[in-house]
């Protein structure tokens, strides 16, 4: 039983990538050189990027068990309460020191005909 399915998972696979060549044939057969030339870049682009995508993954996942071996070896601290006293002194609040008040800008807009106490008008 056992080697039945490891055959017809054999099979299946010999199965795919059978399909897989004459996909890329007729494709090949079919598409201009240009476009060709465009797919295999794209197909050479993605393969150049899997390499560093794994070991991406591989130094994230060290680094994520890095972390877990460190909150498990710490031993859990005691919880902290803070209690004020009753006779605290209480703290003066901050004056709120006035601003002067920034100046009026003024702004000319250019290529416009006029302006009268911030109103546009038309010169006629």
């Amino acid at each position: 039983m056992v080697e039945q399915r490891l055959s017809l998972r054999r099979n299946g696979l010999w199965g795919a990538v059978a399909f897989g060549v004459a996909l890329a044939v007729v494709i090949g057969v079919r598409l201009d050189q240009a476009a060709l030339a465009m797919l295999v870049g794209v197909v050479c682009g993605v393969a150049a990027s899997v390499p560093t995508s794994l070991l991406i993954v591989s130094l994230m996942r060290r680094q994520e068990t890095k972390n877990q071996r460190a909150q498990r070896d710490m031993a859990p601290s005691p919880p902290v309460v803070v209690i004020a006293p009753s006779n605290a002194p209480q703290l003066a609040q901050p004056t709120n020191w006035a601003q002067p008040a920034p100046a009026q800008r003024q702004f000319t807009v250019i290529g416009e005909e006029g302006m009268k106490n911030g109103l546009d008008y038309w010169q006629e």
